[in-house]
């Protein structure tokens, strides 16, 4: 009965740190995709940068699949009907009456995105 426990107690904190340092990871490469979309407005990038561009790039796709895939449906409990967290983010919050509780999360998360955006509100 303790080794049961004991294990569901590893599994929950496993779970609980994959999702923390997915989200991290996730916010790291939202701000640094979103300096370069800055960068690429103001001209274009020399070979050297987008050696470095490109494969974070593939990175943030790769780990904004896995967020969305994963991450969000464990923590908002609704499979993905979107490619993208963000749209993910945007349906729940422009329709808030169909989505409640999740409007929680999404304004805790919206003021950690917006400034970043070059573009505007990012959600």
């Amino acid at each position: 009965m303790w080794e049961i426990l004991y294990i569901l107690q590893i599994v929950s904190i496993s779970t609980l740190i994959f999702t923390l340092l997915i989200l991290w990871a996730l916010w790291i490469l939202y701000v640094a995709m979103m300096n370069i979309e800055i960068a690429v407005e103001k001209g274009p990038l020399p070979w050297q940068s987008k050696f470095m561009v490109y494969p974070t790039m593939v990175v943030f796709d790769i780990l904004e699949f896995i967020a969305n895939v994963i991450v969000c449906t464990l923590i908002f409990i609704d499979p993905p009907r979107e490619l993208t967290v963000s749209d993910r983010l945007r349906r729940y919050y422009n329709n808030p009456s169909k989505y409640g509780w999740r409007l929680v999360i999404v304004n805790f998360i919206k003021p950690m995105l917006d400034p970043f955006d070059h573009k505007g509100p990012h959600i």
